[in-house]
């Protein structure tokens, strides 16, 4: 009977943690660096329009508010 209790709560701690570990990967932010139709380079947080070329893509993790983030 405790084997079972045991791997019950092992089974509920792996399940804990991924979902802790996709939810912290869900609130993370995705940035564009794109050139749009016209030719003007825009930074956005949003997907670009069709018929825009993307120069750089880049996933960043949100931060707390007041906490600030060195990125290279």
């Amino acid at each position: 009977m405790k084997s079972i209790i045991a791997s019950a709560t092992l089974v509920a701690v792996c399940i804990c943690l991924l979902v802790g570990f996709t939810a912290t990967r869900l609130h993370a932010g995705e940035y564009f660096i794109y050139q749009d139709a016209k030719g003007r380079l825009i930074i956005s947080n949003q997907k670009p329009p069709p018929r825009s070329k993307i120069i750089k893509q880049q996933t960043l993790p949100d931060t707390a508010e007041g906490e600030t983030t060195l990125v290279q």
